[in-house]
Formats: C-alpha cells, sequence, structure tokens
C-alpha cells in the first residue's frame, strides 16, 4: 500500500512545522536557563534579597526542577505523544514565566521558576522523537535547536 504523493508532501510539510514549533519551545528553554543572570540585581532590588546565596536558589531552582523532570519525560512523550506532552508542559512553563512575572515576594518567583523548570525539560525529547523528522535529515535536524 503505497501512499499518493501529494499525501506524502502534505506530512513532510507537517513534520517540519512541529519541528519548528518545537524548536522554538526549545529556544526559551535557553531563554529561561539564563534569564536569571540578568534580571539577579533587580531582584535583589525588588524583593530585599542581598545574599548571594538566595540569587543561587534562584537560578538553582530552575536546574533542580529540570532535573527531576527529565526522568519522565521519555516515559511521558512515549504514553502521551509529543504534542500532548509539549503541550502540557509548555504552558506549565508559561503559568510559571506568569507567576515570576507578576510575583509579589521572592518565594513566589522560586514556585515560578520551579514551574518553568519542570515545564521547559518536556521539551527536548520529543525533539528527538524520530516520528517527527524523516530519517534521511534526522542527524543534520536534530542538532539545530542546540
Amino acid at each position: 500500500m503505497s501512499l499518493e504523493s501529494g499525501k506524502v508532501k502534505k506530512v513532510l510539510r507537517y513534520r517540519w512545522a512541529v519541528f519548528g514549533i518545537l524548536a522554538l519551545a526549545y529556544f526559551f528553554v535557553y531563554f529561561h536557563r539564563v534569564s536569571s543572570a540578568v534580571v539577579s540585581t533587580d531582584m535583589q532590588i525588588t524583593f530585599g534579597v542581598s545574599t548571594a546565596a538566595s540569587i543561587g536558589l534562584l537560578s538553582s531552582v530552575y536546574f533542580y526542577a529540570y532535573t527531576v523532570m527529565q526522568l519522565p519525560s521519555g516515559l511521558l512523550t512515549d504514553t502521551w505523544g509529543p504534542r500532548r506532552t509539549v503541550s502540557i508542559f509548555t504552558l506549565i512553563a508559561a503559568a510559571g514565566a506568569i507567576l515570576t512575572g507578576i510575583a509579589s515576594s521572592f518565594e513566589q518567583v522560586i514556585a515560578g521558576r520551579l514551574l518553568i523548570g519542570a515545564g521547559v525539560a518536556m521539551v527536548r525529547i520529543p525533539i528527538n522523537q524520530k516520528s517527527l523528522v524523516p530519517i534521511t535529515n534526522s542527524a543534520n535536524i536534530l542538532t539545530l535547536p542546540l
């Protein structure tokens, strides 16, 4: 059973669109990874946090959540599929970003960074799913977001 040429082209265009969306989401992974270093001085002034340990906690809570969520990311991607996994956890990351933006206390900022770390941890594994990238281009394409 073979597919028509038009249907094959449509599927390949769909794959590229999905890959582009995931690559954009992966851009935000790196954006959030370094954002605390950029705004640390403003955070110290705004929330009255003067110790380096507090700013270190602000940065590290993202990585703690990111690390913990790497364990179930492959299982969830296999179970739910890339679309559902990325959709749900990108929304969690967005909720964390909103919470961080409207936070009125340093603890709320920490909670926001925790949500961001948990949410963006689920982006890389779905990008690596072979079903999204044509097999002939997978080695070249999967390195693009990096």
